[in-house]
């Protein structure tokens, strides 16, 4: 038992390897491997199938094959519930990635249910601050920001960023990407000065981390663009 369990994590090891390098068709053949393989031996009541499970789930939601994703994800939802309870961990990272994939899908009523009961997990499994906390505060304000909500929106992304501030190091990825959802709302809103300033500090920050040859950079760059169109054709029309 011992060795197919290490034999199943080397192939979820490989998955997440081959999934960061891009190569994303040959991650969803591992996965399907590994859960071919806790299947066939029996491991189906077993941490690291679900984790099998939950790695195909999330290849298949990133290239779009929702309906694919979706029971793979329950599936897993219910596993870890049946495992671990209803309180732990794992069952709250299940609640995410369903949430995560029917707000890829549009259905923002039940995205923003599962985000929040996510968040209220997380509460408990880990107290008031922390990074997977910061960061389904962050995927809400995205919700309620597409959903033109934009008050609600601003105060879930400002307390996102404010936990960000306090968990990491001023230069950090997540939070400049709290920086640059801060201006997306800003730029809806027309409050120009601010989203140029949260663009320009998320700018400065990824060059202290990337260099200046990286695409976070030419997305950045491209934001900025966008936003001083904006101001000119706003300004063109006054």
């Amino acid at each position: 038992m011992e060795k197919l369990i290490q034999e199943l994590n080397q192939l979820n090891s490989q998955v997440v390897q081959l999934a960061g390098q891009g190569n994303l068709e040959q991650a969803i053949i591992v996965a399907q491997q590994a859960v071919n393989l806790g299947e066939s031996q029996q491991l189906t009541k077993h941490s690291v199938y679900c984790d099998s499970l939950n790695n195909l789930a999330e290849l298949h939601r990133i290239q779009g094959r929702y309906s694919e994703a979706e029971p793979l994800y329950l599936q897993t939802l219910n596993i870890r519930k049946k495992l671990f309870g209803s309180e732990h961990p794992d069952v709250a990272q299940s609640l995410n990635n369903l949430a995560a994939l029917y707000h890829a899908q549009g259905n923002y009523p039940a995205a923003e249910q599962l985000f929040l009961s996510a968040l209220e997990l997380w509460k408990v499994c880990y107290g008031e601050e922390d990074f997977e906390i910061a960061t389904t505060l962050n995927n809400l304000g995205e919700i309620y920001r597409e959903q033109g909500r934009y008050l609600k929106a601003e105060q879930v992304h400002l307390e996102a960023l404010a936990m960000r501030r306090c968990l990491f190091d001023e230069q950090h990825p997540d939070i400049a990407q709290s920086l640059t959802n801060l201006a997306a709302l800003y730029t809806s809103l027309g409050r120009y000065a601010d989203a140029e300033k949260m663009h320009l500090e998320a700018l400065a920050m990824k060059i202290q981390l990337f260099g200046d040859e990286h695409p976070d950079i030419a997305s950045s760059l491209n934001n900025l663009g966008k936003l001083f169109y904006l101001c000119t054709i706003n300004y063109r029309r006054s």
